[in-house]
């Protein structure tokens, strides 16, 4: 009877020296700001949520055919966010209105972020890293700018590259100009690269997708989860889909944003994604005739579609992907 009494106040004791402390914590909720503050012009006045290393964006300037060098930038840069997810945002905007960006920036921000809340997306998350302003220096935002958006409502770092098409050129304000029509790279995030050969071996728009898409592919199989959206975009969009599903990169078409995207959903809709990789993909350059075209078995796996108006079936699908990471 006595020791039955004693084995009462032990056990107390022991739960108020912390063995209640030892309960799991309750998930965190990850919540987006509301709709009324999700305006690019709002978003862009934040503080990003990951400071760079230092006051700067980096930039490294780097051969299209370093491969080497591109998974090493890709993986340092990569180590600064919280989870070991990549993605790279392929595409435009042609003919969108600046009504139309803001709605694009809120359906990826909500299809980033897992149905209860309880993941969202980590990594590092690039694009093409420049600017354009119009004839009123008022930028114009682009798909190129997501990272940013990313970065500045995630706890992700931003990249961008973007190939030499121009003699580099450094405007009186101090940005780097790297197209002949003054598009020049974008400071807000955490590492610029431009691939670049000499000061005048210029490249078209797909100088950098073949270096880039190397080195996420190296990143996946060695552990990493990434992925391609596609929105908008012209032939070279076309081409970095293509790629990247020859090299097992998942790819996500976002539907009802025009010109490549809509292409290639037309096109697996109809079962005719094999049938893009022909002569007419070969004479643009990116792809090469070594490049494996994916079985429809791949396709199956590696390819999904999203409609524009449907940020909870996007959230499904990056969820899926394991693109989403808890908190």
């Amino acid at each position: 009877m006595s020791a039955g009494m004693d084995s009462g106040p032990k056990v107390l004791e022991g739960l108020a020296a912390g063995a209640l402390g030892a309960l799991p914590k309750p998930p965190t909720v990850f919540q987006l700001p509301p709709d009324s503050e999700l305006a690019f012009a709002d978003i862009v006045k934040r503080p990003l949520v990951i400071p760079r290393l230092e006051k700067h964006s980096y930039l490294d300037v780097v051969s299209p055919s370093d491969y080497a060098a591109a998974t090493d930038a890709l993986l340092t840069l990569g180590k600064q966010a919280p989870a070991n997810v990549i993605i790279r945002f392929a595409g435009g905007c042609k003919g969108f209105e600046p009504k139309d960006v803001d709605e694009l920036m809120k359906f990826l921000l909500k299809g980033f972020v897992s149905s209860d809340g309880l993941r969202h997306f980590q990594g590092s998350v690039g694009s093409g890293g420049t600017q354009d302003f119009n004839k009123d220096g008022i930028e114009s935002v682009m798909i190129t700018q997501v990272p940013i958006v990313f970065a500045k409502i995630f706890d992700a770092v931003a990249w961008g590259s973007t190939p030499q098409t121009h003699r580099l050129r450094i405007s009186e304000e101090g940005g780097v100009l790297v197209s002949k029509y003054g598009a020049q790279l974008d400071a807000r995030g955490h590492l610029n690269i431009v691939t670049h050969e000499s000061a005048y071996g210029n490249q078209g728009w797909n100088g950098d997708v073949r270096w880039y898409l190397s080195a996420m592919a190296k990143m996946i199989n060695e552990g990493h989860k990434g992925g391609v959206p596609v929105v908008n975009g012209g032939d070279v969009t076309l081409d970095e889909a293509l790629l990247a599903l020859s090299l097992k990169i998942p790819v996500i078409l976002v539907d009802g944003t025009g010109r490549a995207a809509e292409q290639l959903v037309k096109a697996s809709q109809d079962g005719q994604i094999r049938e893009l990789y022909n002569n007419d993909t070969l004479a643009r350059g990116t792809l090469r005739s070594t490049d494996p075209i994916p079985t429809q078995a791949d396709l199956d796996r590696l390819l999904s579609i999203v409609h524009i108006k449907d940020p909870a079936g996007l959230s499904v699908v990056t969820d899926r992907l394991g693109l989403l990471t808890a908190a």
